[in-house]
């Protein structure tokens, strides 16, 4: 049976069955239609109804000309029906609403209530229809509908509400749904309610949806996700992870004839969550707050959380919105904590526990980037952390160093929006007060390695691209793998560096340092193996198997060449210039170096050369010290692998050092330990010691001599030891054909006491030709003993035109005095022999010349004197001595 009222209805009236009777009768008021329909049945509905319909005006005492039934003119029909069923299907409510509902009422009602049943359905239905829907009296209408497992897809694009049990209530002109239970995605609803002021009219009156929700944290997000409010954040929640519950209130408007302009206002409370942010950002624990949205923003205000254990305050608030009618609203992250040495100790390397105390503020922004990516920037100024770090990079704790950390990310969306391949990049930048900035690039395929805990800690197993600049400037995108240095520095103490293991660890605790391609670096003072370089440029590249490192500075320029030798590596060096840098500093305590001396219970240094080293070939074109030029030098190194010195020093197989007026030879043992010994067995030969003095900076000590000094010299610790005070040796002179020149004693230390330029003024006998214009010998030989600075002279032997000198005793180089015995025996004889030729002839002087021969020169041992000088240098005391009795040499 079909009813067909399309003056009421939009839809006609099908039943299967209906099981009803009705009587009709004509009054004074018109016809009365009396019904009662015991059994109304359809695919949509089971039930009952009953009630009458009044229609004025119709009848046998109509008036001629009555419109029929159901258009009785002016007077309306006046309805009294009541009506109950015991099934009802929610989704074809809208076959049976009144055609007054306004269209977009309808749509939204097919669209929208997709399911649900209901074994309650009651439906009044009372007063004149030209005033339905009574909103403004004069009758009722309402239908009130108990719905079981309802679903409503409320607006496309959001998720929908799905298990509602509850009441649906058409009253008058409104709708209202009040759901005690239901769930959107995953979160359990109730109480939630659902009103339409206006069914008729949808213009200015909004669909409204206002509830509260309580489920896990996650399905929060999974709502996010699946409403615009993903599009309008730009997906910045989309790799979001969570652990822990919440309870959401949500109020929404939906105008419905542009459902697309839906406003939603949310509320998130939380409490004791988790959050991972997925990628290589850290995760958050503990966190608790409430975050407040809108169909296009988040935000938040002082949420608490820890994050890598530190106790941070959390805020979120989208930025602007785009131009040009974008609507989206990219988010910002901040997050507010306090660091300090208790909280930092598990993610700093163990080189810097106790090194950083205090504490100081910092600021972290998470935010989307117009590229696409996420972004992570970490501030300090560092205010109230003390560093204790070697120059420059150290700090106290009231002095401001601005550090950045900059890190972003690309988001799985972004990748599969924009087709990234696995080799994408997260660039890193990291810049320390105006003396490092670091620019790195991390494959996106390893991000899952990265370790959580420290957020810029490089990628495991990863061929990451690093560029650490120092200085001024800033690091430039780096272009290949590995590790690249640039930049300059007016101070750095590499030796302090070297102390500090600041490698960092993998997961695993094994070492992994970042593969070096380049280092460019200037200094104005480098600090190393205790030397100071200054003005240096540094380059180094890998070759090979090993390195070649460029030096340019004031003391060295040049080449050095690593080779690899087993587990150490060989040395050759190529330099133009070697300048002995300054010694910063005497490394041997004095009661180490007073001690010990081969003591066989030494232990090596730690991390000694010798641990490395397998070879050292150095050639040098200019050789300075001081300043002075000492020509070029050849040397060759290598451990000593001696049964007593072993792992102790460095055995020098070969010292060659040359120039124009002299040559020096050696070989011996550098010792790498305060209590070893070191030895060297040299010989210098020079052809003009007079212009080899001057090029070691003594000039006007001697005029020309040749031959050579050689022997053995030691001394306790390394060449950094090397004092006279240390020197220990055993010398012998070979010098012919010179002359002293007038030199002050002490200026030229042992030549000062060799010149004996101090006797004239001293002793009685006028020896100012002899001495006081400089002592010329024809030969210098003997041996000096040196022991801990103290010269020791054994039977010294002088001999010269004017005289022939023998000195033996002791002299202190280092306080300059001493305890000498001289013997002088000047050469008379001859002088007297040609004195005797010229005033008695030829004859006379020949024969005075073989008389002073044959009687053993009776006239040099006659002027033999010997005297003892004590006392400084500067200020001798000279005590003549009984006379000898010497046996001439002649």
């Amino acid at each position: 049976m079909t009813l067909s009222l399309p003056n009421i209805f939009r839809h006609d009236l099908s039943f299967s069955q209906l099981d009803a009777v009705a009587d009709w009768q004509f009054d004074a008021e018109g016809l009365k239609l009396n019904f009662a329909a015991q059994r109304l049945l359809n695919p949509d509905l089971d039930g009952s109804a009953k009630g009458h319909l009044v229609f004025p005006g119709v009848g046998p005492n109509a008036s001629q000309g009555s419109e029929p039934v159901g258009n009785p003119g002016n007077a309306p029909i006046v309805a009294d029906i009541t009506a109950h069923l015991r099934r009802g299907e929610a989704k074809a409510v809208y076959r049976y609403l009144p055609r007054v509902v306004g269209d977009e009422t309808y749509h939204w009602l097919q669209h929208s209530l997709l399911a649900g049943q209901s074994d309650d359905v009651n439906l009044v239905l009372k007063g004149p229809l030209d005033r339905f829907p009574f909103d403004q009296g004069g009758g009722e209408f309402k239908v009130a509908i108990r719905m079981l497992n309802g679903v409503l897809d409320y607006a496309p694009g959001w998720p929908r509400i799905e298990g509602i049990n509850g009441m649906l209530v058409f009253h008058d002109k409104a709708m209202t749904l009040t759901a005690d239970t239901g769930k959107i995605l995953d979160a359990r609803l109730g109480p939630v309610k659902v009103s339409l002021a206006d069914l008729h009219v949808s213009h200015g009156f909004p669909l409204l949806i206002d509830g509260e929700a309580n489920g896990e944290t996650r399905a929060f997000l999974d709502f996010i996700k699946r409403s615009p409010v993903h599009d309008h954040t730009d997906r910045f929640t989309e790799p979001f992870r969570t652990q822990g519950e919440g309870r959401l209130n949500l109020q929404l408007q939906i105008p419905l004839h542009r459902i697309e302009t839906t406003t939603l206002q949310g509320t998130y409370r939380f409490d004791n969550n988790r959050l991972d942010p997925g990628g290589d950002l850290p995760e958050l624990s503990g966190v608790s707050g409430s975050v407040e949205f809108t169909q296009d923003t988040l935000q938040a205000k002082n949420i608490r959380a820890q994050v890598l254990d530190l106790p941070v305050s959390l805020n979120i608030e989208s930025a602007e919105a785009g131009a040009n009618g974008d609507r989206k609203r990219p988010l910002r992250v901040q997050l507010i904590g306090d660091a300090n040495p208790t909280i930092l100790k598990p993610h700093l390397p163990p080189a810097l526990h106790g090194r950083i105390s205090g504490s100081t503020r910092w600021q972290a922004d998470i935010g989307m980037h117009p590229s696409g990516k996420s972004g992570l920037t970490l501030t300090s100024d560092l205010v109230g952390l003390a560093i204790n770090l070697p120059a420059p990079f150290g700090k106290a704790a009231d002095k401001a160093m601005s550090l950045q950390v900059i890190k972003e990310s690309m988001p799985p969306q972004a990748q599969r929006e924009g087709g990234v391949t696995a080799d994408a990049v997260n660039p890193v930048f990291v810049r320390y007060g105006e003396l490092l900035t670091m620019r790195a690039m991390f494959p996106e395929r390893t991000r899952a390695q990265v370790p959580t805990q420290v957020p810029t800690q490089l990628p495991t197993n990863a061929p990451a691209s690093v560029h650490l600049r120092f200085g001024s400037g800033e690091a430039t995108a780096p272009t290949d793998s590995g590790l690249k240095v640039s930049g300059s520095l007016r101070q750095l103490d590499l030796d302090a560096w070297r102390k500090l293991d600041l490698g960092m660890a993998t997961a695993s605790g094994a070492s992994n340092p970042l593969p070096l391609r380049e280092v460019s670096l200037a200094f104005n003072e480098l600090l190393i193996f205790d030397r100071r370089l200054n003005d240096t440029h540094v380059k180094l590249r890998p070759v090979g198997g090993g390195w070649r490192l460029a030096l340019a500075g004031r003391e060295i320029s040049g080449e050095i060449v690593t080779v690899p030798a087993g587990e150490k590596i060989s040395l050759l060096a190529n330099l133009k210039r070697l300048s002995l840098p300054e010694l910063v500093s005497a490394k041997v305590p004095a009661k180490a170096a007073a001690s010990g001396v081969g003591s066989s219970t030494a232990e090596p240094l730690p991390k000694s050369i010798t641990d490395v080293l397998a070879s050292l070939e150095l050639s040098a074109e200019s050789t300075l010290i001081d300043g002075l030029d000492l020509g070029e030098l050849h040397l060759r190194l290598s451990p000593d692998t001696s049964s007593i010195g072993r792992g102790f020093g460095l055995r020098m197989d070969n010292l060659t050092l040359s120039n124009p007026d002299g040559q020096l030879r050696g070989k011996g043992v550098i010792a790498n330990h305060p209590r070893r010994q070191s030895q060297f067995q040299f010989e210098l030969e020079s052809n003009n010691f007079g212009k080899l003095l001057d090029r070691l900076g003594m000039p006007g000590r001697i005029k020309r001599g040749a031959g050579r000094i050689s022997g053995p010299l030691n001394w306790t610790g390394g060449v950094e030891s090397f004092s006279l005070n240390r020197l220990a040796g055993d010398l012998q002179l070979d010098l012919k054909q010179g002359q002293f020149t007038r030199i002050e004693p002490g200026a030229g230390k042992l030549l000062g006491i060799l010149s004996l330029q101090s006797l004239p003024r001293r002793i009685t006998l006028d020896f100012r030709d002899v001495f006081s214009e400089g002592f010329a010998f024809d030969e210098i030989v003997g041996g000096i003993y040196l022991e801990r600075g103290t010269a020791y002279f054994k039977d010294l032997r002088m001999s010269g035109p004017a005289a022939k000198v023998r000195m033996s005793g002791m002299a202190d180089l280092t306080r300059e005095t001493q305890n000498l015995r001289v013997t002088i025996q000047p050469r008379l004889e001859d002088t007297v022999a040609m004195a005797g030729a010229l005033l008695g002839g030829p004859v006379v002087g020949v024969g005075t010349f073989i008389a002073n021969k044959i009687l053993q020169n009776p006239i040099g041992q006659a002027a033999t004197f010997e005297y003892a000088i004590s006392g400084a240098w500067a200020d001798p005391v000279v005590t003549k001595l009984a006379k000898p009795n010497i046996k001439s040499e002649e």
